[in-house]
């Protein structure tokens, strides 16, 4: 095994062609479009009743001070407003205006303490609570920003604006239906409300239907073209619906008008990306997390560029943000500390398990590598089904198969998550293989392969993985029709490795196209393991097959779609240093079908013999 390898911030690999996973819209996929947040659209006040007495100094400052901020003059508007505050500290509108000029410059804190104190003066006031809840919203305060809102609602039901926010906030719940209804009854109040058709469009993408929220998106931009949250919804729809040509103008549009959209900067920078990109795409990344340094989905999206790119150290450090993911699992409540790369000499160390099966697989090969440097006791907490598997792995101590609810476990130093090896290990371990398969389950599916023709290479074919997958509409096959070039090369017999998604296809294949279906018969990863050590050759579509396969040292040829490549698989290469010697990538060209891919992996079977 060897240190520092591909952890330096000099790239391993160049740029290559195929995108880098970027766009998908699972939860354990970090790379993903920002929503629109909502914001005050221009200098125009929200709704504010204010009963005029000339005879007032306080009142004359306030009117001034109003005009000013109605006319976009923020800087000159402000110090008329703490005039007012300095001769009467608690006059709740002029605190609820200060507090609404502060959000439009950006001070949300400051907006949400202002605001606050004018509510608290004046709780009864439904347009102190509405205020207030675009800067709840711009800190990441969604249930107090509801509570607000349903709070103005509940004062006055028939209040376009608040309804207008309440749909953006069920949006950001990712409550589209009951968005959708919100925006429209706004309109029925406010036939006129751009930010609520703006709303109603992104609801009705929301909901997939794509064609009604484009009409609606430009039917707003006919009346606003410049407008930048419009245009960025736009940008959005387009870059969901895979037109990411189309994408990439309007979004520039955005940035035109607003330079620092830290959204639109994510999404252009992902487009970039995804269109094979890099070096355009880094810059736009790095700039939207300047603007939001506290973001951790704008650190993700960088930091899978980064490791994309085999950028690995600045790489591996940014993704630590996946934690604070919206949507991201909870993690316990651990009585030790986390472990941020102290020496381990007579320390133990739980790792918890985290996102898919594959990453489990994938970085347990560093548990030999603790060992080696002292470390006392080393735990895997993981799914049931890997449970078997990993029971044999060298330098693993502790095994606990994780549950639902209160999970006790024994006492550790430190606890970490098995993504965050690399970046604390600073290591990449080679040796291979790091996982064996059990001798008895292997004999057992040995004679379960036996009824295969004799002397013909056995090869396990998963054509499939989960359908909760973000990217699987990409990396998944339709079916086993693609594959049909693979039957033409003689002396091979097929092993269908599919469990789930695709086990009634591999049980009912085209006359064409025979094969054995064993995988659906596996009872867990060990079952699997002990199959996949019978065969000569395995290939895979990107699933934990192909993890496991290469964990194992047997042979494995990966078929990676061109669009929505994981950053695992680097830029370009026909193998990683994740598997080295014993995995081979087949990247799809962009336009390449499957069945062309299955050509040149037929045309790779003959050549070996």
């Amino acid at each position: 095994m060897r240190q520092g390898r591909g952890i330096s911030q000099k790239p391993i690999c160049g740029a290559g062609r195929g995108g880098c996973g970027f766009l998908g819209k699972a939860a354990g996929n970090w790379g993903k479009l920002p929503d629109m947040s909502t914001s005050f659209s221009g200098p125009r006040l929200p709704d504010f009743p204010l009963v005029a007495d000339p005879v007032d100094p306080v009142d004359a400052l306030l009117r001034k001070a109003r005009a000013r901020h109605e006319a976009g003059a923020l800087a000159e508007a402000e110090p008329l407003y703490q005039a007012v505050l300095g001769r009467a500290p608690d006059h709740a509108e002029t605190l609820h205006l200060l507090g609404v000029l502060k959000a439009q410059q950006g001070a949300f804190p400051l907006a949400v303490a202002l605001i606050g104190r004018a509510i608290a003066l004046a709780p009864d006031r439904a347009e102190f609570h509405n205020n207030i809840v675009p800067a709840l919203m711009r800190l990441g305060r969604l249930p107090e920003a509801e509570a607000h809102v349903r709070k103005a609602l509940a004062l006055r039901p028939d209040f376009p604006s608040a309804l207008n926010n309440l749909g953006t906030i069920l949006l950001e719940r990712h409550a589209a239906a009951e968005a959708e209804a919100a925006f429209r009854r706004a309109l029925g109040l406010e036939p006129a409300l751009l930010e609520a058709r703006l709303g109603l469009g992104r609801a009705l993408a929301g909901l997939g239907r794509a064609a009604e929220a484009e009409q609606a998106l430009r039917a707003v931009l006919g009346e606003r073209p410049r407008w930048p949250d419009a245009l960025y919804a736009l940008g959005r729809l387009l870059v969901q619906a895979d037109r990411l040509v189309e994408a990439e103008p309007v979004l520039r549009l955005v940035l035109g008008e607003a330079p620092a959209h830290a959204e639109a900067l994510t999404a252009l920078g992902l487009v970039f990306a995804e269109r094979g990109r890099p070096a355009e795409a880094e810059p736009l990344l790095r700039e939207a997390l300047r603007l939001q340094p506290g973001n951790p989905l704008f650190s993700c999206n960088l930091g899978q560029l980064l490791l994309s790119m085999g950028l690995w150290a600045e790489g591996w450090a940014l993704t630590e943000a996946r934690t604070r993911l919206a949507g991201a699992p909870p993690l316990p409540a651990f009585p030790c500390p986390p472990w941020r790369g102290e020496p381990l000499a007579g320390k133990s160390l739980l790792i918890w398990p985290e996102q898919g099966h594959g990453d489990m697989i994938q970085f347990c090969r560093y548990i030999p590598w603790l060992k080696a440097q002292g470390a006392a006791r080393i735990s895997v907490c993981c799914a049931p089904p890997l449970a078997p598997l990993l029971r044999g792995l060298e330098g693993l101590d502790g095994l606990y198969e994780q549950r639902e609810g209160r999970q006790d476990l024994p006492a550790h130093d430190y606890w970490t998550l098995p993504l965050s090896l690399p970046g604390l290990t600073g290591a990449l371990p080679e040796r291979l293989p790091y996982l064996a398969a059990d001798p008895g389950r292997t004999a057992a599916w040995a004679a379960r392969l036996a009824a295969l023709p004799a002397h013909r290479r056995k090869v396990g074919l998963a054509w499939k993985g989960s359908p909760l997958y973000g990217n699987d509409r990409f990396r998944s096959l339709p079916d086993l029709a693609p594959l049909a070039p693979l039957w033409s090369v003689p002396g091979l017999a097929f092993v269908s490795l599919q469990k789930g998604a695709g086990e009634d296809q591999a049980q009912t294949p085209p006359a064409a196209q025979p094969l054995l279906a064993l995988g659906a018969e596996a009872r867990d990863f060990a079952d699997m393991a002990a199959l996949i050590a019978g065969l000569d050759l395995v290939i895979t579509v990107d699933t934990a097959i192909a993890h496991l396969a290469g964990a194992l040292g047997k042979p494995c040829w990966v078929m990676l779609p061109a669009r929505g490549t994981d950053w695992r698989w680097l830029r370009g290469h026909a193998a990683t240093p994740w598997y080295p010697g014993v995995m081979s990538l087949f990247r799809q060209e962009p336009g390449e079908s499957w069945e062309e891919v299955a050509q040149r992996l037929a045309a790779a079977l003959r050549r070996c013999g």
